[in-house]
C-alpha cells in the first residue's frame, strides 16, 4: 500500500522483518529504482548495503552522518575509532607528562617553568572517549571431538500437502558450517527438525556419528521459561555450574547487571536472543543447529555472532534469512525451492 502511494518520503521501519530472500530482493529492487526520498531503520545488512547512500548512527543520544552505505559506514567507523583512540591517548600522555613536570619542580629551581606547563595545561581542551559502540565478547567453549561424519542424511523426504524436500542425501562433516535457505513455506524448519530427529521423516533416514552432542536454538524462542531470571536458564542440567559462572558467562553475551535477574519475559527480543544464545554455550554441544540465530540482534551483536560461529571448534547446521550472515559464515548450502533443492 506504502509503495503504491509513492509518497515523495517514505519512511521504513525494518521493512525486511519477516520477508524471505526473494521478497526481500524484490523490494530492495523497487527501492532502488524509485525516486522517492527513504529513510530506513533496518538490522538487514545487505539491505542497507543495497538501497542506502547515507548512514545515520545513533548512540547515546546523538547522530552521526556517515557517507555510503553500510559496509562504507562499517570502515569509515573503524577508521574513525582508531583515530580517536589515538588523539585520546596522545592527549592523556601529554596531560600526564604536564601533571608530572609540575608536581616535581613546583617548589624547586624549575618553579617558572612548572608555571608555565600549569597554564599550558589549563589551556587544553579534553578530547572526549572513542565513540565507540562495544559489541557483545559473544565465544563458545572448546568441545570434544566427535566423529568425522557428524550427520549422515540418506534419500530423506518430507511432505504436508505438497512435498517440500525429496531425496535429499548429504554428509555433514565434522567442523563445517551448512546454511539452510529458500524462501517461505519452502520447509527450511522442517527439513532441520527432521535431520534432528525431532520430526518424522516420509522417506529416508539420518544416522548422528559418534559422540554427536547437539544444542539447539530456537527462533521462537519458546524452550525460554517465561518467568524464570535469565541466570536461571542458562543452568545446564548434566554440569555443576554456579551463578558466577553463570553471570560471567551471560555477560559475555551482553546481558549483565540486574538483567541477569529479571524474568525473562521482561526482557527485550535481543536480549532474550543473547539469553538463549549463551544458554547453548553452556551445553557445550559440538552441534550446534541454529533457526534465525540472527533475529533480534543488532549489527554488533550480528557481527559477533559470526566471528564466535567461525571460531567454534565444532560443526554447525543453521537456517537463516540473513544474506550478510550466511555469506560470512556457511561454507555450504542447502537451498530449498518448489519441492526440491540444491546443494551449494
Amino acid at each position: 500500500r506504502l509503495l503504491l502511494a509513492a509518497p515523495e518520503l517514505m519512511i521504513l521501519d525494518e521493512p525486511s522483518n519477516h520477508l524471505d530472500i526473494e521478497a526481500t530482493t524484490w523490494l530492495e529492487d523497487f527501492l532502488v529504482s524509485s525516486k522517492q526520498t527513504l529513510i530506513v531503520v533496518s538490522h538487514d545488512r545487505y539491505f542497507l548495503d543495497k538501497v542506502t547512500d547515507r548512514t545515520l548512527e545513533l548512540f547515546r543520544g546523538t547522530i552521526v552522518s556517515y557517507r555510503g552505505n553500510f559496509t562504507a559506514y562499517w570502515k569509515q567507523k573503524a577508521e574513525r575509532v582508531e583515530f580517536e583512540k589515538r588523539t585520546y591517548e596522545n592527549q592523556q600522555t601529554e596531560i600526564a607528562k604536564l601533571e608530572d613536570f609540575i608536581r616535581r619542580n613546583h617548589h624547586g629551581q624549575k618553579h617558572a617553568q612548572a608555571e608555565d606547563r600549569r597554564r599550558k595545561l589549563e589551556r587544553i581542551v579534553p578530547v572526549d572517549l572513542p565513540r565507540e559502540i562495544l559489541a557483545p565478547r559473544i565465544r563458545f567453549p572448546e568441545v570434544e571431538r566427535s566423529g568425522d561424519i557428524v550427520l549422515r542424511a540418506e534419500s530423506v523426504s518430507k511432505a504436508f500437502d505438497r512435498t517440500l524436500f525429496r531425496g535429499l542425501s548429504i554428509d555433514i562433516l565434522r567442523g563445517e558450517r551448512w546454511g539452510i535457505m529458500g524462501s517461505n513455506g519452502t520447509g527450511k524448519t522442517t527439513l532441520l527438525k527432521c535431520l534432528l530427529e525431532e520430526s518424522s521423516l516420509d522417506e529416508g533416514q539420518v544416522t548422528l556419528g559418534t559422540g554427536v552432542k547437539i544444542g539447539y536454538f530456537d527462533q521462537l524462542l519458546d524452550n525460554l521459561g517465561h518467568d524464570l531470571p535469565a541466570v536461571e536458564i542458562v543452568r545446564p542440567p548434566e554440569k555443576e555450574f554456579n551463578e558466577q559462572q553463570r553471570r560471567d558467562l551471560l555477560a559475555s553475551f551482553g546481558i549483565t547487571g540486574d538483567m541477569a535477574f529479571q524474568p525473562i519475559h521482561q526482557l527485550s527480543g535481543g536480549e532474550k536472543n543473547r539469553v538463549a544464545l549463551a544458554r547453548l554455550a553452556a551445553r557445550d554441544a559440538n552441534l550446534m543447529v541454529l533457526d534465525e540465530p540472527t533475529n533480534h540482534l543488532d549489527l554488533w551483536g550480528r557481527d559477533a555472532l559470526e566471528a564466535a560461529i567461525r571460531a567454534f571448534g565444532g560443526t554447525v547446521l543453521f537456517v537463516s534469512h540473513d544474506r550478510f550472515f550466511l555469506n560470512r559464515v556457511a561454507d555450504h548450502l542447502i537451498v530449498l525451492e518448489d519441492g526440491g533443492f540444491r546443494i551449494v
